[in-house]
C-alpha cells in the first residue's frame, strides 16, 4: 500500500510537474502575447496620431491652396479693374485733350483771321495815309 501510495504520489508529481511546466509555458506565451498586444495597441495609437497629423497637414495644404487660388483670383480681378479704370481714364484724358486741342485750334483760327483782317485794315490805312501824305506834300508844293 505504501508502494501503491508512493507510486500514485510519484505519478501525481509527474503529472503536476508536467502541468506546472505547461502552465509556465502558457504564462510565458500569454505574457509574450500581452506584450505583443500592448505593442500593437501602441502602434495603432501612434498610427492614429500620425494619421491625424497627416490629415491636419493635408487639410492645411488644401486650405493654403484655396487661399492662394482666392488670392490669385482677387489679384487678377484687381488687375483687370485697374487696367479697365486706367484705360478708361486714359481714353477720357485723350478725349479731353483732343477736345481742348480742337477748341484751341478753332480759337487760333479766329485769332489768325482777326489778325489778318487787322493787317489788311492797317495796310489800307497805311496806303490811305501815304496817299494823303502825298496829297499834302503836293498841296504844299503848289
Amino acid at each position: 500500500m505504501r508502494t501503491a501510495l508512493h507510486s500514485v504520489l510519484s505519478e501525481l508529481e509527474t503529472k503536476l510537474s508536467g502541468k506546472f511546466t505547461e502552465l509556465k509555458s502558457f504564462e510565458e506565451a500569454t505574457s509574450a502575447q500581452k506584450a505583443k498586444l500592448k505593442e500593437l495597441y501602441e502602434l495603432e495609437h501612434s498610427a492614429g496620431a500620425l494619421l491625424a497629423v497627416l490629415q491636419a497637414k493635408e487639410d492645411a495644404k488644401r486650405q493654403a491652396e484655396m487661399e492662394k487660388m482666392e488670392f490669385d483670383q482677387k489679384r487678377k480681378r484687381d488687375d483687370e479693374e485697374y487696367r479697365f479704370t486706367f484705360d478708361l481714364q486714359k481714353r477720357k484724358d485723350k478725349e479731353s485733350y483732343e477736345a481742348e486741342e480742337r477748341k484751341l485750334e478753332a480759337e487760333l483760327e479766329v485769332k489768325r483771321a482777326e489778325f489778318e483782317e487787322q493787317q489788311r485794315a492797317f495796310a489800307l490805312k497805311e496806303v490811305e495815309f501815304f496817299h494823303y501824305k502825298n496829297k499834302l506834300r503836293n498841296f504844299q508844293q503848289d
